[in-house]
């Protein structure tokens, strides 16, 4: 969880009005954690929680999983925070040399942007599915019988 580039933590705000945090909790967030500070529909002063609470990080955002309220502004925020770690141009900058690695970041990327539009909370939750196991499949986090299909297919006459 140190090592990941980009951590989100979601966070119940209804939890937060009693201005303490778990300190295991706490412990992980920093300045690069975006934290969420859901259920912003069930909390009256959702801005005194977020001034009275101090957070290690540099972005909150407050949502609404049930009506969607926030969400946009979430989707825009943590774009910019892509744009900003990732979207750079430099001689170290990584390039996509397998078309298969570009195939499953269209996938991820067609995930997420289906993710942004639905409504329906389970929905969401399966487009992020889909899109972490495209993630996946370039990462190394794949089952055994892609990997043999791939073995196979590549190296192989037949199978």
């Amino acid at each position: 969880l140190q090592s990941a580039d980009i951590k989100i933590c979601v966070l119940s705000a209804t939890d937060l009005q009693s201005i303490t945090l778990d300190p295991v909790i706490s412990s992980y967030i920093d300045s690069d954690t975006i934290l969420l500070l859901n259920k912003k529909d069930l909390v009256l002063d959702i801005c005194s929680i977020t001034k009275d609470v101090k957070f290690n990080t540099k972005l909150v955002c407050n949502i609404s999983c049930k009506t969607g309220e926030g969400i946009s502004d979430f989707l825009d925020a943590f774009v910019n925070v892509i744009k900003e770690k990732f979207d750079t141009v430099s001689p170290e900058t990584p390039l996509i040399t397998q078309s298969r690695h570009r195939e499953h970041l269209q996938e991820c990327l067609g995930a997420l942007e289906r993710f942004s539009e639905q409504d329906d909370v389970v929905l969401r939750a399966e487009e992020l599915r889909y899109a972490a196991n495209a993630i996946g499949k370039i990462t190394g986090q794949v089952n055994v019988e892609e990997v043999l299909g791939a073995i196979f297919e590549r190296f192989c006459i037949g199978k």
